[in-house]
């Protein structure tokens, strides 16, 4: 599945030293699903993320009392330890879907989600095509798999 970058503006810091062209985005539309109840939204496909993670409000529209999930708490950027309480979700885009367990935050976390590692990347073979305008999300092929077992 070819997924096109976001065009965003950037923040007026980024503006002044990247002279105001945009950012392109890995942006995903997915569906977020708990029992009967799910949201659609914008995700980031962030391969620096080790989890799946949304913030609060996402859980409250699912359902999902945020502090009953287990608890991690993982660093982000800056090192600052942020805790996520993890419960298991279905996420949906396209044709695929997955279940995994997903971590939300007690507050904001600076976007509507983030496609990360452990429920993402370990499910799916993902590209990144940023000269071209687009990136790429599919399931891996039984070659992919075996190339993945090989040593480097």
């Amino acid at each position: 599945m070819k997924v096109p970058y976001h065009k965003v503006n950037p923040l007026p810091d980024y503006a002044k030293i990247f002279s105001g062209k945009p950012i392109y985005l890995p942006l995903l539309t997915i569906v977020v699903r708990h029992e009967n109840r799910k949201r659609k939204l914008l995700a980031l496909v962030d391969s620096g993320a080790d989890a799946c993670l949304f913030p609060r409000d996402v859980a409250e529209i699912l359902g999902i009392d945020v502090g009953a999930g287990r608890r991690a708490d993982l660093t982000g950027i800056g090192g600052n330890r942020i805790p996520f309480f993890f419960h298991e979700i279905d996420i949906l885009f396209g044709r695929y879907q997955v279940r995994t367990q997903a971590g939300f935050a007690k507050g904001s976390i600076g976007t509507t989600g983030l496609l990360g590692q452990k429920g993402f990347f370990d499910q799916f073979a993902v590209s990144f095509h940023c000269q071209d305008g687009f990136f790429e999300v599919r399931k891996p092929n039984l070659l992919d798999r075996l190339r993945s077992k090989l040593p480097p």
